[in-house]
């Protein structure tokens, strides 16, 4: 799937829940920190840095944010999943420094 504007086009595609690793990044959700498989209900629990959660069952697919790409040159502008998940991290650090600061003064 591609949403596409004047200059950049998003692009996205629909994988087996079985495929998803925390390499990737799901669509309106963001990258993937864990995943959890519970055999009893058939479900995978997925978390993302933020601390949100999703339940899949296991004949679902999910939809992975692959980037955004500019449509002149074809070439992804938009971060990686690694670099993305490091700028989630490093502002989730940040505001519990701050909030360690404001609650230790």
């Amino acid at each position: 799937m591609t949403s596409t504007s004047k200059w950049s086009e998003t692009r996205t595609e629909w994988i087996p829940i079985q495929d998803l690793t925390t390499d990737h990044d799901l669509a309106g959700f963001g990258p993937v920190e864990s995943i959890t498989y519970d055999a009893k209900s058939e479900t995978y629990r997925v978390s993302n840095p933020y601390g949100c959660g999703r339940t899949y069952n296991n004949r679902t697919h999910v939809e992975l944010y692959l980037g955004v790409f500019d449509l002149a040159t074809g070439r992804k502008f938009s971060m990686s999943t690694a670099e993305y998940k490091a700028v989630i991290k490093a502002e989730l650090a940040e505001r519990r420094a701050a909030r360690t600061r404001k609650n230790g003064s």
